[in-house]
């Protein structure tokens, strides 16, 4: 079984732990992110989960969904770089392979001129990455006024798609992925810009049939006229087998479809910005791996920090320093920055690993900060120190 199906059928369904033989340990860790949002132990499970990783008597398959689990866990807490040095995967391409007769080029840029001439565009993520999401999120801002007007998210819960266009906001029971705060922000933003969201992944055993449908009926179904932008996972952007093609032949339209993971395992030194880019020719032919069923690939460049967190994340954000002494001396201590709204989830989380290296968090006006002790005990709630 394929190994992203196999890490969506635990997350997402109560299959029988016994009946696909996991590991007592990938079960535990799957527990860990089902309970991020409610338990505020990080701490504690953080270290659990450093105990684990070194475990030496573990199965191929377990490993492989440990490593998944945890990576995407350490995502949803601040610790981005953590999360991608732990968890990669594909070929990395050479320099030379990559640049020879190619210019890199805005991401934006690029996506944003060519989307205007299409009604759907697709965008994949690596589950663990969140920036994967900024891109989508910048995007929606970009598009808003070219006639995009839905936003079909793989991670959207069915249960929670009526509540969260009414209120605009993810909570934890909107979708495990929607738990990160670069997620929730990309549901805030969309809802601001007036975009209708759809949930139409159901993980069924066709389930691209079944999402593509959902898709249709929800969008194109309702206005024949209507402009999409779906968000989805890994390789379902493929238009020879996957619901991009299921899309493109049900719609009979030719979809713009963007990749985010095929250089995950790149590193291109000759590239000077922190915003993603795209590799464009003199002949306006854009890079793609060897037989590729995509449009575009785009390539993240080693990210520059701003007040020691990743430039993406905290771009356009006000960010405040934290004080060591409202962690009682005691690391790791976990912080979440939110309303103390229950439920919702947090407009950033940050597990501050070591006191010896200053951390920030990203504010907003009118947000409190949460600290929280190993075993997830409130140690202090500060205002934040901004203004309106």
């Amino acid at each position: 079984m394929n190994r992203v199906v196999l890490l969506l059928l635990i997350l997402f369904t109560t299959l029988d732990a016994n009946a696909i033989k996991l590991h007592p340990e990938v079960v535990a860790i799957q527990k860990d992110l089902v309970n991020l949002g409610m338990k505020k132990n990080v701490g504690e499970v953080f270290e659990r989960h450093k105990s684990v990783l070194i475990e030496n008597e573990l199965d191929t398959q377990s490993r492989d969904l440990i490593h998944q689990f945890i990576a995407t866990y350490f995502s949803f807490i601040g610790l981005h770089e953590h999360a991608e040095q732990l968890y990669q995967f594909g070929q990395a391409i050479s320099q030379q392979q990559t640049l020879y007769n190619f210019t890199a080029y805005d991401a934006l840029d690029e996506i944003t001129t060519l989307a205007k001439q299409r009604k759907l565009l697709m965008v994949n993520e690596a589950h663990h990455i969140p920036k994967h999401r900024w891109l989508t999120k910048e995007l929606l801002i970009r598009l808003k006024n070219e006639g995009y007007s839905y936003l079909a998210l793989e991670a959207l819960a069915q249960k929670d798609e009526l509540r969260i266009n009414k209120q605009g906001y993810a909570t934890n029971q909107s979708g495990i992925y929607l738990r990160d705060p670069a997620f929730s922000e990309l549901v805030s933003v969309a809802k601001e810009l007036g975009y209708t969201l759809v949930s139409y992944d159901k993980y069924m055993y066709d389930r691209e049939k079944e999402g593509a449908e959902n898709i249709i009926n929800k969008t194109f179904a309702l206005d024949p006229y209507a402009k999409v932008i779906v968000h989805c996972g890994y390789s379902h952007i493929d238009e020879k087998h996957k619901l991009a093609s299921i899309l493109a032949e049900k719609l009979d339209i030719d979809p713009l479809t963007i990749d985010q993971t095929a250089l995950l395992s790149t590193h291109i030194a000759d590239v000077h910005h922190w915003a993603p880019v795209v590799f464009k020719s003199e002949q306006e032919q854009y890079w793609q791996p060897a037989e590729s069923h995509f449009d575009i690939a785009v390539y993240w460049p080693k990210q520059t920090k701003i007040a020691n967190r990743p430039a993406w994340y905290m771009a356009n954000h006000k960010s405040q320093r934290l004080d060591e002494k409202w962690c009682d001396n005691t690391f790791p201590c976990y912080v979440e920055v939110g309303k103390n709204i229950d439920n919702t989830v947090p407009f950033d989380r940050y597990l501050w690993l070591n006191p010896a290296k200053p951390a920030y968090v990203r504010v907003r006006y009118g947000d409190s900060i949460f600290v929280y002790g190993k075993t997830g005990h409130l140690l202090k709630q500060v205002n934040t120190a901004i203004s309106n």
